[in-house]
Parts: structure tokens; C-alpha cells; sequence
């Protein structure tokens, strides 16, 4: 069983975890901010409601969900720095895409690419997390960065409204880009700082993998689950369940702002929790 020395030192591991959580911030960022651009989208590119759905729903979830097991299957196989390092690329470049699409099937086309590149996040990094920690504090770093995936949600919202209030207020009104609807500019924004960030990912060393440690008691319940396989799995899939609620149900629920009420990104956030 490796002893705990063998591991990466702690300060290190822990800056890890950090890049991932930031990491998973910029990936609901890019996923999330569509859903605060609908009606500008509407409007411009004259599409549907169902085709609206289709964009917030179908062409990310579909592709995220499927292409997570063949990208889970990789990060047990090759080098999971590397594999975050392509799904920052190629989501960053997804979310740019939307910024440029001239019609629907573009921006569906681009919302698929979104969800292939943020597919590998999750697996990669958490098969990250248990290399670079010892086992008696693995279960903190992986709840760390499950947290972060929580806060992540929150932050999307926040980033993004950000992104379009600065946009509304002509801060890029001088530059090339001025011509561009400023939703455009918010994907735009959005968008190329993650081609950046993806250098911040090279700076995390692949570690050793870990396959030598001595394998616990199958301690097995009345319904005859191991301990050691889907009792320790499923709440992790239960707290990555809870922390995927989708920012366009709260929306519907009228907990979120609404672009076609008011050209003031925060007017619903000071209609409920201002003073």
C-alpha cells in the first residue's frame, strides 16, 4: 500500500484541486450563460421556442451524457492532465462558435461541441484527485471539488450577467467587435478566456497512478451491495444529480431574470433579494 509520503506534497495537491474548481467554474459558465441570452437569440436568429429548448436541453445534454463514458474509459487509460487540457480547447472554442452562429442548426451544432469538450471534466478530474491524495483525505478533495460544481451554477449567473451588463454599457463600443448584437459579445467574452486557461491546466503534473493499494473487506448490506463498489459510487452520482439543476428551470420559475422584461440584467435579483 503506498504510504502517504509517496503522494504529492499537500500545498501542491491542494492548488490542484483549485485549477479543477475554477476549472469547473469556467465549464457552467460557458454552459449556463445561453440561458440568459434567449430572447436577443430569438430575436435574431428568428427561432422557435421548441428550437430554444432544443439549444438550452438537447444539443448539450445528449453529447455531455453520451460522450462521458468513452471519455471516463480514456481518463483510466491516458493522461487525464492532457484530457482536460483538450475539453477546455474544445468547449472554449464550442462557446465561441455560438458567439458566431448564423442560424439554428450552427448554434446546435456549436452547443454540441460545448457539451463534448465539458463531458471530460468530471472523470478526468476526479481520477486526478484520488491519485493525489492518500485515501484518509481523498473523500475531503473530491467533496471540495464536488462543491465547486455546486458554486459553479451560482457563479455562471453572476459571470454572466456580469459579461452583459458590461456589454450593455458600450465597454466594447470601440472596438472592432462594435458592430456585433452584444449577445454575441457576451459568448464572445465568455468564450476566449477559457483558450487561456487551458495553459493554467499544463501546469498540473499527471501523477502516478495508484493501484497497489490493499483491497478493503467486501462488506456486503441485506441487499447484498459491496461496500467497496456501488455504495461508495452512487452518492457521488447523487451529489453531481443535485448540483446539475439546470439554471433554465429556475428561470421558468421565474426566480431568474428575464431579458424580455427589462434591459437591466439584474432587475429580478433586486426584485427578490434587494433592499
Amino acid at each position: 500500500m503506498p504510504q502517504q509520503a509517496d503522494y504529492p506534497r499537500r500545498g501542491y495537491a491542494w492548488t490542484v484541486v483549485a485549477i479543477l474548481i475554477a476549472t469547473a467554474v469556467l465549464s457552467y459558465t460557458d454552459r449556463q450563460v445561453l440561458s440568459l441570452l434567449v430572447d436577443p437569440i430569438r430575436t435574431d436568429l428568428g427561432i422557435s421556442d421548441t428550437e430554444i429548448s432544443l439549444l438550452l436541453g438537447t444539443a448539450f445534454a445528449v453529447v455531455y451524457g453520451i460522450a462521458g463514458l468513452p471519455l471516463g474509459y480514456l481518463a483510466d487509460r491516458t493522461s487525464r492532465r492532457n484530457l482536460i487540457f483538450c475539453g477546455v480547447l474544445v468547449w472554449s472554442v464550442g462557446t465561441l462558435a455560438c458567439g458566431l452562429a448564423q442560424s439554428f442548426g450552427q448554434l446546435f451544432a456549436a452547443r454540441l461541441v460545448v457539451g463534448l469538450g465539458e463531458a471530460v471534466l468530471s472523470p478526468a478530474a476526479i481520477s486526478l484527485i484520488s491519485d493525489y491524495f492518500p485515501p484518509s483525505r481523498r473523500g475531503m478533495a473530491v467533496g471540495c471539488f464536488l462543491s465547486g460544481i455546486a458554486m459553479g451554477i451560482g457563479a455562471a449567473i453572476l459571470i454572466g450577467g456580469g459579461v452583459l451588463h458590461f456589454v450593455q454599457l458600450g465597454a466594447l463600443a470601440h472596438t472592432p467587435l462594435a458592430t456585433l448584437a452584444p449577445w454575441r459579445l457576451v459568448l464572445l467574452v465568455i468564450g476566449a478566456p477559457g483558450l487561456l486557461w487551458a495553459l493554467a491546466i499544463l501546469a498540473i503534473r499527471e501523477p502516478v497512478r495508484r493501484t497497489s493499494e490493499a483491497p478493503v473487506a467486501a462488506a456486503t448490506d441485506a441487499n447484498g451491495w459491496r461496500a467497496t463498489g456501488w455504495a461508495r459510487v452512487i452518492p457521488i452520482y447523487i451529489v453531481v444529480a443535485i448540483a446539475r439543476l439546470d439554471v433554465s428551470t429556475l428561470r421558468r420559475a421565474g426566480w431568474l431574470f428575464d431579458m424580455g422584461d427589462t434591459n437591466e440584467p439584474w432587475h429580478h435579483f433586486y426584485k427578490y433579494f434587494g433592499t
